[in-house]
């Protein structure tokens, strides 16, 4: 959000393009970082970063003991994954926050970045009649002035903000209107009136279309790292997903192609357990289900087969979980599954879940029953440790649906103290053992289409591949003389 920052940023600016190859993290509230030693490092608080001057902070300075208590506070929360590996966190003083990791890590700060890593909030804010939702003040670059509910909020800049980007003040915008919108073309209409200057959309169709009406747009295109796909988490606690052939037999009916063609008009990659440079494979021409292996390649005999094989060959009774999220059609994917299970032979149904209780059970907040469409456990940078050693360890909070296997955990174990050679090998070793499991059924994963208006300069990068993980954009943004006249007295002009 625009009013929250964290310990560290990814850089996202257009301004840097290294960025867009390497990794490359900002300091934020946090100035400078040293390893202590592979399980302990220390974060330096920038002197100048400030709470909002607004009660009950009152633009007070950030302390060490505000970042252990935001750390205490939403570690718990379970989108935060990058706190999985963090034990604890200690107050050296006032100035010196010491983290205390579970085990060796090397790139912990690569890790511990903005996305899905706690922000920084005060105590007394939380603690006040309210918390932080009635007050909502943080450190970040804009400063929440109305919230309208249901339709938008407006951010004001922040006159104290403690970052500059190569000698200038941020943020360059003098206020931020969100505007929240029910359904795309709604979206659309306000894009095409010149109402939002940057929106993303989820489906090549909808893009299509603004590009002929708004032809002067600027479309950021990145193929997703791994953030977005369509996933289906499996009961793995029951039968018949505790067996191997029936997991197979349900991803050998999938196809892939026609998913792909459906939800984004094609455009759209096969994925598979984890990131596909995380497994070794860095050509983007070798994503591909033939390089998944046969369990991923759509044979629905074969997949009859198996079901035979394991005991089932009049199918099975099965539900399909969903739930909506903005900017996704898991309903969608939900009929295509639902059909493609039928013609194996299985008695699939489809239920629609409130959003809570679907997303609970996403996190493994709450027991599932069948299977769940969703996001597969996705990480906060681009580390295989976030990607790879959480999703998968029996001992990680975040390996949901929960996966306890003996042969991973040794792997893994290993791969935590290896030098950089044998980890990539472990890698490659995890990728082949997991693609036939088939722990979680994956299919596509769409890349991120952001559009802007010729007047609006927004920088990103493939990092930051959606609101959330690097909102920061807004705070280095810029409007040219073109932009539209406007008043940001109140949300509603």
């Amino acid at each position: 959000m625009a009013q929250y920052d964290a310990l560290l940023e990814w850089e996202s600016t257009w301004w840097f393009p290294e960025v867009h190859t390497t990794p490359t993290i900002r300091p934020n509230i946090a100035v400078s970082w040293e390893m202590v030693d592979l399980k302990t490092w220390d974060f330096k608080i920038n002197p100048d970063a400030r709470f909002h001057d607004r009660p009950p902070m009152n633009g007070r300075a950030v302390t060490a003991e505000d970042v252990k208590y935001s750390f205490d506070l939403l570690r718990v929360v379970p989108q935060y994954t990058a706190t999985a590996s963090v034990d604890s966190v200690e107050v050296i003083d006032q100035e010196t926050a010491r983290f205390h990791l579970k085990q060796d890590l090397a790139g912990f700060p690569t890790l511990y970045t903005n996305g899905s890593t706690p922000p920084i909030v005060a105590k007394e804010a939380q603690e006040s009649p309210g918390g932080l939702g009635e007050n909502p003040g943080g450190t970040g670059a804009f400063i929440l002035k109305e919230f309208a509910a249901g339709e938008g909020m407006l951010f004001v800049a922040n006159p104290n903000y403690h970052l500059k980007l190569k000698g200038e003040q941020l943020p360059f915008l003098d206020a931020v209107r969100y505007i929240f919108t029910r359904d795309p073309a709604t979206q659309v209409a306000l894009y095409r009136a010149e109402q939002i200057d940057l929106m993303r959309i989820s489906a090549y169709d909808i893009l299509d279309q603004v590009l002929k009406t708004v032809p002067d747009s600027t479309l950021y295109r990145v193929p997703s790292f791994g953030w977005g796909d369509h996933g289906v988490f499996l009961n793995l606690a029951k039968a018949p997903f505790n067996d191997v052939r029936v997991r197979r037999a349900m991803s050998m009916a999938i196809n892939r192609d026609v998913i792909a063609n459906v939800i984004n008009a094609g455009d759209a990659t096969p994925y598979g357990p984890m990131p596909w440079a995380v497994g070794g494979y860095t050509d983007i021409t070798d994503y591909t289900v033939e390089n998944l292996g046969q369990w991923y390649e759509y044979n629905p005999e074969g997949a009859k087969a198996l079901l035979a094989e394991a005991g089932y060959p009049e199918g099975f009774k099965v539900e399909i979980e969903w739930g909506e999220l903005s900017g996704f059609t898991f309903g969608d994917t939900a009929v295509l599954l639902q059909k493609m299970w039928e013609d194996i032979g299985l008695d699939a149904t489809v239920k629609q879940s409130e959003y809570a209780t679907w997303w609970s059970k996403s996190k493994c907040g709450e027991p599932m029953n069948d299977t769940l469409i969703g996001l597969s456990p996705y990480g906060s940078g681009p580390t295989a440790y976030d990607w790879l050693y959480l999703p998968y360890h029996s001992d990680s909070s975040v390996n949901c649906p929960h996966i306890e296997d003996e042969k991973i955990d040794v792997l893994l174990d290993e791969w935590i103290g290896s030098d950089v050679g044998r980890q990539v090998e472990i890698q490659k070793e995890l990728w082949d053992y997991l693609t036939d499991q088939v722990y979680r059924l994956t299919t596509i994963v769409p890349p991120h289409y952001r559009l802007t208006q010729s007047y609006l300069y927004a920088g990103d990068n493939p990092y930051c591949w959606f609101t959330g993980y690097c909102s920061y954009e807004v705070k280095t943004a810029w409007l040219t003389d073109g932009a539209p006249s406007r008043s940001f007295d109140k949300f509603a002009e």
